[in-house]
């Protein structure tokens, strides 16, 4: 579980989970508060990001100088992330 704040003036951040140090990126979750809060999903795997996957209709949390709380799960064959309690994605 994360439980960051925002900082007041950078609109975005990420998160990534990696297998290894210098590994493939399995999930890549980039709030994007300047683009009406968008949240992008990612992988990076054998040197190649993969599609880009920009949810513009999710219900984000991600507001600026306001904490939230993060939950991902991982599954056999997906991740399921929670924020605030409630499904992200």
């Amino acid at each position: 579980q994360i439980t960051p704040k925002n900082a007041p003036k950078p609109p975005r951040f990420e998160i990534n989970l990696r297998v290894g140090p210098a590994g493939d990126i399995v999930l890549h979750v980039n709030p994007r508060m300047e683009e009406d809060n968008a949240v992008v999903r990612n992988s990076f795997l054998g040197n190649s990001w993969g599609r880009e996957e920009k949810d513009l209709r999710c219900n984000s949390p991600f507001l600026r100088e306001h904490f939230f709380d993060l939950s991902i799960r991982c599954g056999s064959d997906r991740f399921k992330v929670f924020a605030n309690g409630q499904p992200l994605f």
